[in-house]
């Protein structure tokens, strides 16, 4: 099963036509993703805290289907592509239950790294518990939610 986050949109996430502009759908991909790791049973700057780490993104993407308007209720279903040694893939659906339109479809791929004292990043695994967490919405290799 994805992780469902449900929101309604507000009216300063629209442009002058009345739609959604599209720097908005990252904004909510990065809560759906906070709150995934939220209801694994610990944030995820806690983890980020914990082990030290960040995880940048490395790579974004969003295609959309259709428009999204002010008040609209959608859905944002987050499912987990792939994790590896040091990095993670999620596809971020967005969803209009109302009419049940799919209105776009985006992919965030982050890696964990850690700040050198020089101000450099290097990469580093994922903290376990991190690993965990995502793994709980990983889709197999059959394309179904394991």
């Amino acid at each position: 099963m994805p992780h469902v986050m449900q929101r309604r949109v507000h009216w300063d996430e629209t442009d002058q036509a009345g739609i959604v502009h599209h720097a908005n759908y990252f904004r909510w991909f990065e809560i759906a993703e906070i709150e995934l790791f939220r209801e694994s049973g610990k944030p995820r700057k806690q983890m980020a805290e914990d082990s030290g780490t960040e995880t940048p993104r490395v790579s974004v993407r969003c295609d959309f289907f259709g428009p999204i308007y002010d008040d609209d209720v959608i859905e944002i279903r987050t499912t987990v592509l792939d994790v590896s040694e040091k990095t993670y893939h999620l596809r971020h659906e967005v969803h209009r239950p109302a009419d049940g339109k799919h209105l776009a479809t985006g992919e965030v791929v982050a890696c964990c790294v850690k700040t050198r004292e020089d101000g450099t990043l290097h990469s580093r695994p994922l903290p376990e518990e991190m690993a965990a967490a995502l793994k709980r919405y990983l889709l197999s290799e059959g394309g179904n939610a394991s």
